[in-house]
């Protein structure tokens, strides 16, 4: 967490209205003192509830101090009258005195317990509203993963796929007696290069294993050639991308060899890029 999303976290308000953990409390003093930032945030965050506080403060309507001591008197007969509370009058006993600081007393306090009230229930609005835009936020995050996660799922699913069906195509090739192991060895170009091919006389299919060629240069590709009929017949170009892959059927091929070609391939071998050979 930076130190943006730690101050917008909320843990700030919490400590200027002293309901922050003992915890939470040294974590803020901790991050005060280290960044500037936190100090002007705690002492901004203490002038802005403090302003909110005095905007909120209601006055009391006029005669409602009159109208609180009248039910006092009516429930207490033995209360002070409102005029002896305004007026003092000289020569009152200190009995009479001290109630009427009392009554006082409790007015200021009736006040100020109206005006926090209010004050608290502004301030809950606000943490209400706040805390909910983080939780919307957060909702929105949660779908975002989710919706990744179903994504990662589905790709997943699809190389599991391929994977099994590469798998279940090498099984068959491997072990079908059909298919003969034609190995291609490397020429003076390359002569530690080698390949397989896996051919099917009877239904003309033809497999390649490339294993053992070089990654081939920026703008060339290899081309796999048949010779059938003592003619140099293309079986497709192909990357190095796979472990075995199909490529086109050829009939009544003799041998196999492999050429680096221009990207896209040519309609003759290169046989100066002949890489690989093998007589069936």
């Amino acid at each position: 967490m930076n130190i943006e999303e730690w101050i917008n976290s909320g843990i700030i308000e919490s400590f200027v209205l002293g309901e922050a953990t003992e915890a939470e409390a040294r974590e803020v003093e901790e991050m005060a003192a280290r960044h500037p930032e936190v100090e002007t945030e705690i002492a901004e965050t203490e002038i802005a509830l403090e302003g909110l506080a005095r905007k909120a403060a209601i006055m009391p309507r006029t005669g409602l101090k009159e109208d609180l001591f009248a039910s006092l008197e009516k429930d207490n007969p033995g209360v002070v009258p409102m005029t002896e509370i305004r007026q003092p009058v000289a020569g009152q006993t200190g009995q009479k005195q001290a109630e009427v600081i009392n009554m006082q007393a409790k007015t200021r306090q009736w006040q100020w317990l109206s005006a926090a009230a209010v004050a608290l229930l502004i301030l809950s609005s606000v943490l209400a509203i706040y805390y909910r835009g983080q939780w919307q936020a957060t909702e929105s995050q949660l779908a975002n993963y989710i919706a990744e996660e179903q994504a990662l799922s589905q790709q997943y699913q699809a190389l599991r796929s391929d994977f099994n069906q590469l798998e279940n195509q090498q099984q068959e090739v491997y072990t079908n007696p059909d298919f003969q192991q034609v190995r291609l060895q490397g020429t003076e170009v390359s002569p530690t290069a080698y390949a397989v091919v896996y051919w099917n006389d009877e239904s003309d299919q033809v497999y390649l294993s490339p294993a053992g060629l070089p990654e081939p240069s920026s703008g060339k590709q290899y081309q796999l050639w048949g010779i059938v009929d003592g003619q140099p017949t293309s079986a497709g170009v192909f990357d190095l991308d796979s472990e075995l892959m199909a490529m086109q059927q050829l009939d009544g091929a003799s041998a196999f060899a492999i050429t680096l070609e221009p990207e896209g391939g040519s309609e003759s071998p290169t046989l100066e890029a002949m890489y690989v050979l093998g007589e069936v």
